[in-house]
């Protein structure tokens, strides 16, 4: 009897750390806009998990629409100029 006392209070206590600990990391991930998306691959149909923070979805995409710039400046000089 005195066993499973012993037992059941630890499991207790275990349980509750383990409830503590999620609500701290969890406002952590919010206040830097954390979130994960599940991003299919090129050749597979089993998709993977992309976590990111928005920080880094921000440089992310304006490095792309930098891309996309200097791409389409170049297309345009090639056009002008009749180069290939």
């Amino acid at each position: 009897m005195k066993k499973t006392t012993i037992l059941l209070a630890m499991l207790s206590v275990s349980v509750l750390a383990g409830c503590a600990n999620t609500n701290k990391t969890a406002s952590v991930k919010s206040d830097q806009g954390f979130r994960c998306e599940k991003q299919s691959s090129l050749g597979t149909t089993i998709p993977s998990k992309l976590c990111s923070t928005k920080k880094q979805r921000d440089e992310a995409r304006e490095a792309s629409k930098e891309a996309l710039r200097q791409s389409q400046s170049g297309i345009l000089t090639e056009q002008v100029t009749g180069r290939n």
